[in-house]
């Protein structure tokens, strides 16, 4: 990523613009942002690159690199030493990145933040658990920042299930048994872009189902009670 430029203005790709304040700091949409890198920054908040650009951090490896989002939802990779501008408190509008203007009214609301705006790596083991029970809604018993930015990162973006996960009931052991299927890695790859399509929640799920629908087609008793079976298993 290179410098924004000797004037004290730079103009951004999508046409705003950020005023270059004091050494180190630049001001964006009213707020004053520190100088920092992306190797400092912490994950899961909003920075402004040296482009101008607005970036959410979703990854950081002080040592080598960090990974960034852009507002069109493309994942970077970046230097660690990379300068950058931030982070930009919670608070701020939401933009799409492109025109400037706020987000949809109907965009879904964000799920609950931690409890106070202290770095994660400040965060003493207790706020660190109470920060992912508000955000994922369940507890932890990890007290590792990174992991615990992570998860309540992924919970604000809506990509992990958030409150109690219902889990299967185990079975007595010795009641199971793996029943082999064989394919060519192609019909694997076609298989899973169906299963995909069909949003199955996983590829076994989707034989499975295929299984009951099949069984319920040949009909009969010994059919009818496996499908029956395997149906209330998929449950």
């Amino acid at each position: 990523m290179g410098d924004l430029g000797d004037g004290p203005r730079a103009r951004l790709p999508h046409g705003r613009r950020i005023e270059m304040g004091a050494k180190n700091t630049i001001e964006f949409q009213g707020t004053t942002l520190p100088e920092t890198t992306f190797g400092a920054a912490e994950v899961g908040r909003d920075y402004v690159t040296v482009h101008g650009y607005k970036v959410t951090v979703i990854e950081v490896r002080p040592e080598s690199h960090a990974m960034i989002r852009t507002a069109k939802g493309k994942d970077l990779r970046t230097k660690a030493d990379a300068r950058c501008f931030g982070p930009i408190p919670a608070g701020e509008p939401v933009t799409d990145g492109t025109t400037g203007t706020d987000a949809p009214a109907d965009a879904p609301a964000p799920s609950k933040v931690m409890p106070s705006r202290k770095p994660w790596r400040l965060m003493a083991p207790e706020e660190l658990q109470e920060a992912y029970r508000l955000a994922v809604g369940r507890e932890t018993t990890s007290v590792d920042p990174a992991y615990i930015a992570w998860k309540c990162y992924q919970a604000r973006k809506g990509r992990i299930t958030v409150g109690a996960i219902e889990r299967r009931t185990a079975c007595p052991v010795g009641s199971e048994q793996v029943v082999p299927l064989t394919l060519l890695r192609e019909t694997t790859r076609l298989l899973d872009a169906a299963v995909g399509a069909s949003g199955a929640k996983s590829r076994s799920a989707f034989i499975r189902a295929a299984l009951v629908e099949k069984l319920r087609t040949v009909g009969g008793p010994e059919a009818n009670a496996a499908a029956d079976v395997l149906a209330g298993e998929a449950g």
